[in-house]
Order: structure tokens, then sequence, then C-alpha cells
């Protein structure tokens, strides 16, 4: 292989590593945020969003915003994610999820340290969204943009 290949194959490699890593994660999280904890989220923005920082200053409906918008953004971008549709535009989504959960955490309780794997995943978003693009062809944009192209006689 030339090495522009091995280059471009290390590439997708890293890509689709990143994918079901960070995917994964946030697909398991927003499924057991909607569908695990019951009432399509509204138990998961009650508990993490809603409740901890009812005292905090925030406006009500912006803790609960929040909370589905946290539990609905990690299930759908977190699916697109593994598939490999949209993923840079998927994983800006999960950054901000990440941004808004960390901001949410240190209003809560200002002098602890944020959970442990709050660091690892904004890495591993930071990037999948850097390696994500037209090199990347191990996902389903790539397969359905060759597809398209193809048919089109491009």
């Amino acid at each position: 292989m030339p090495e522009s290949a091995n280059s471009t194959l290390a590439h997708a490699q890293v890509g689709f590593f990143l994918r079901l890593l960070v995917g994964g994660w946030f697909f398991i999280r927003g499924w057991h945020m909607v569908l695990t904890m019951g009432g399509l989220g509204e138990r998961a923005a009650k508990t993490h969003y809603a409740d901890p920082l009812a005292g905090s200053g925030l406006p009500t409906w912006m803790a609960w915003a929040a909370g589905y918008a946290d539990a609905w953004i990690s299930l759908v971008c977190g699916g697109l994610v593994l598939l490999g549709f949209l993923v840079r535009f998927s994983s800006w989504l999960l950054m901000l999820v990440i941004v808004v959960g960390a901001a949410a955490h240190q209003i809560q309780n200002p002098m602890s340290a944020l959970p442990a794997n709050t660091l690892a995943i904004a890495i591993g978003l930071v990037g999948l969204a850097w390696v994500a693009g037209p090199r990347d062809y191990i996902t389903a944009d790539y397969i359905v943009r060759s597809a398209t192209n193809r048919i089109r006689g491009g």
C-alpha cells in the first residue's frame, strides 16, 4: 500500500474506534435516561437537573429543558454516531451536552470535582469531530454518498 493509503486506512480506523467508543457510551446513556428510567426522559430530567438545581436561582423551565435535551440528544446523536450518520454534527451536539452537564454539576456542587469520565469522553468527542469527514470511509455517510454518486454517474 502506498503511504497515503496507509494514512487513509489508519484515519478511518481511528474514526471507527472513536465512533464505537463515544457513540456507544452516549447511546447507552441516552437509552437508560429515556427508556429505562421511565417517562421518556422525564424522570431523568427531574433526577439529574430539575430537583438538584431547584434552589440554584436558575429558572425551573431551564433545568427541565436541559434534562430532556440531555437525555434525547444522548440517545439520538449517540445512535447517529454509532451508525456513522452526521458524525461531526452529532459530535458537536454531544459536546454541548457535556458542557451543560458539567455546568449543572458545578452549580449543584461548586466545590466538588467533575466525574472522572467527563474529561475522557470530552477528549473522545473532540477527536471524533476532528477525524470525521470525507476521509472516514467506514461510515454510513460515506456508503450513502458513494452510492448516490454512482447512481448519478459521478
